[in-house]
């Protein structure tokens, strides 16, 4: 590392020229690939520096000083020139007699500084996450989850292409609410330049918070395309697609999810984060199962600890939350959030459960059967009202009751009862009956009497 910013330094306070020359010792240490990147952004420096005087004067700069001229830089929209900026001026100050801990002190306070700077809801806050999940976290679903607690909601993955195309189908995965924010608009595919001008067209169309790169789906259908967590395989491609997006739409702030690798034998998290984070994305999804897992087997939250304690910009926490009290285990692993996906899509109060945790330091029940039911029986007749077609949406909504149903009384005969449903009027009368039956008579467990990680597993 003290190599790596040598040389940056070189290059970026000497020139791409001559800059080589003052740090040949440990220019020897790095690749020649990682060489040309730095000589390239040295080049690039030299451009914004010709065209505007922003060198602070003196070579020697406080630590607070580097940041602050940083920060201004950062608020005229140069992310990157401001970044570079910093390594010129630890480069002063450590061949100037300064230390290397102060320079990394001012390059971790600038980071940091930056990421709040472009995503707020992580200022002195541990924000919940909804994750992306197709057929699930439409509109009607990501304003429930608002409702609840949820910070940050996502949209379903949307094919670049069919932005890229202008498909009609796709570009209404687009649409959201304005109480929806913060809200991020989740692209997938593997066409740097097609992504890069379909973040473009969201950005211009729809104005979401930022955009969120999937580099972690593990269905085949996208992973055949070269989609998804297929370029956990393929690093040099997603270090194109990830530079291409955020060149496209910078300064507006550009996230991304992954995976820990493709199976246990390749996982390569901490090096798929580190190309990110040199990229220029701003905060990181890290789902703790492989692709070969799926959504089988135990989230690897060691794993997902060395990458958040490995790269300078958020990484949220993904797999296994359950409940409030799964929360409070992985908190202790350096993430600065978590997503919920599957908990989430069981009963949406988890988000309100997790709040009161992180509020109070206390743990609530799931709300009771019947507050469960009420809202089970809104989401159905909300979407019927959307969609204008009650007996369509219901056939639709039928996965959606099912999981729902994950934990409650009787699941098994709900489940056989939702299979076949085809009106509003018939979802009233399960309820009706099956209140009657666990609530009024007593005669069964009711959900909220189970704790939610009982319920996750």
């Amino acid at each position: 590392v003290s190599a790596e910013l040598t040389v940056k330094g070189a290059l970026f306070h000497k020139g791409p020229s001559r800059g080589l020359s003052h740090a040949l010792p440990e220019a020897r240490e790095l690749p020649r690939q990682q060489l040309s990147k730095y000589r390239a952004r040295a080049h690039r420096r030299d451009k914004v520096a010709s065209r505007a005087d922003a060198r602070p004067p003196g070579c020697v700069v406080p630590v607070q000083g580097v940041v602050e001229a940083g920060l201004h830089e950062l608020s005229e929209g140069k992310g990157a020139f401001a970044a570079d900026l910093v390594v010129e001026l630890m480069f002063k100050r450590t061949h100037g007699g300064g230390n290397l801990t102060g320079a990394f002190r001012c390059a971790s306070a600038l980071s940091v500084r930056y990421a709040i700077a472009m995503l707020p809801w992580f200022q002195n806050r541990f924000p919940l996450y909804l994750a992306p999940m197709a057929g699930v976290t439409d509109s009607l679903f990501r304003g429930y989850c608002k409702e609840y607690g949820a910070d940050v909601v996502v949209t379903e993955f949307v094919a670049a292409e069919g932005i890229f195309r202008r498909n009609a189908r796709t570009l209404e995965y687009l649409d959201f609410e304005e109480s929806e924010r913060p809200l991020g608009v989740q692209l997938f595919g593997a066409d740097p330049e097609h992504l890069g001008r379909a973040a473009q067209m969201v950005l211009e169309w729809k104005r979401p918070d930022f955009i969120d790169l999937n580099f972690g789906c593990p269905v085949n259908k996208v992973v055949s395309k070269n989609g998804g967590s297929a370029l956990l395989k393929d690093c040099p491609l997603l270090e194109r697609v990830a530079r291409a997006v955020v060149k496209a739409v910078e300064p507006h702030p550009v996230t991304a999810k992954i995976r820990i690798g493709w199976d246990r034998q390749t996982i390569n998290a901490l090096e798929t984060a580190r190309i990110l984070e040199e990229c220029g994305i701003r905060a990181l999804a890290v789902h703790g199962r492989t692709k070969e897992q799926g959504y089988s087997g135990e989230a690897d939250w060691e794993v997902i600890a060395s990458v958040a304690n490995a790269v300078s910009i958020p990484v949220i926490g993904n797999g296994d939350i359950a409940c409030a009290r799964d929360v409070a285990r992985r908190r202790s692993t350096g993430v600065a959030g978590v997503m919920l996906g599957r908990s989430a899509m069981s009963g949406p109060w988890v988000f309100a459960g997790i709040q009161h945790f992180l509020r109070t330091g206390t743990f609530l029940e799931d709300p009771p059967l019947e507050h469960q039911w009420a809202h089970m029986v809104r989401h159905c007749r909300e979407a019927a009202a959307r969609t204008g077609n009650e007996r369509i949406t219901m056939q639709f909504m039928r996965s959606r009751l099912m999981a729902y149903s994950r934990g409650m009384a009787e699941a098994r005969e709900l489940r056989m009862r939702f299979s076949h449903i085809s009106s509003l009027t018939e979802l009233e009368d399960i309820a009706s009956a099956h209140i009657q039956r666990n609530v009024i008579s007593g005669t069964a467990p009711v959900n909220g009497s189970a704790s939610s990680s009982e319920r996750g597993q």
